[in-house]
């Protein structure tokens, strides 16, 4: 997926997950995007801090990582993530159904 005209830029790309997606990541890691540079800054956030960023606005994608052919790999940029509330949690999906739990599509465990 990339980003059109109404889909905001984002800040962040998550790319591997570790927790039980059947009730709620533990952590996610995110590169951080940054315009013109190829290095991209790789922090691991506990899955509350990705939820209060999103409040105050920051933009996360989930991205995977695919062979480019050439020995290395290509970030490929997936869906918006987004906290979605229910009643008495938050959780972090990439679709508005009202399912309890975090789903962030099928990002591989970090190592």
């Amino acid at each position: 997926m990339s980003t059109g005209p109404e889909s905001p830029p984002p800040e962040y790309l998550i790319i591997c997950t570790e927790g039980s997606p059947i009730s709620h990541l533990g952590v996610v890691d995110a590169e951080q995007v940054i315009t013109g540079y190829s290095a991209q800054l790789r922090k691991t956030w506990l899955r509350q801090d990705v939820l209060d960023a999103i409040e105050r606005g920051v933009i996360f994608y989930t991205a995977y990582r695919k062979p480019d052919g050439k020995g290395a790999e290509k970030l490929l940029m997936g869906e918006l993530v987004r906290g979605v509330p229910t009643v008495g949690a938050q959780y972090l999906r990439t679709d508005g159904n009202s399912r309890l739990e975090d789903n962030l599509g099928n990002l591989p465990a970090c190592s």
